[in-house]
């Protein structure tokens, strides 16, 4: 099934110093996604482990790899039309 992820508003040429206002954001969505396999094999990287309080129980959606993952963030695009 993979790890659960939450995929954030914004793109950012360069790395934030602070992502801890950052996770305090709304989630575009939340997707299941194989995240050991991509960072094995260079696909993806960690870039901060912040502590994440639950407001809300968030819609799940099925399980994507990395391709679908990346077009639905750059298309911005949502899972079954949801536009949260």
């Amino acid at each position: 099934m993979g790890s659960l992820i939450r995929v954030l508003p914004g793109f950012f040429r360069e790395r934030p110093d602070d992502f801890s206002a950052l996770v305090e954001t709304e989630e575009r969505f939340s997707v299941f996604f194989p995240l050991g396999a991509a960072l094995n094999r260079g696909i993806f990287r960690i870039v901060a482990n912040e502590p994440v309080a639950m407001r809300r129980a968030a819609p799940l959606y099925e399980t994507w790899n990395d391709t679908m993952l990346v077009e639905r963030i750059a298309d911005d695009s949502f899972p079954s039309g949801d536009p949260t």
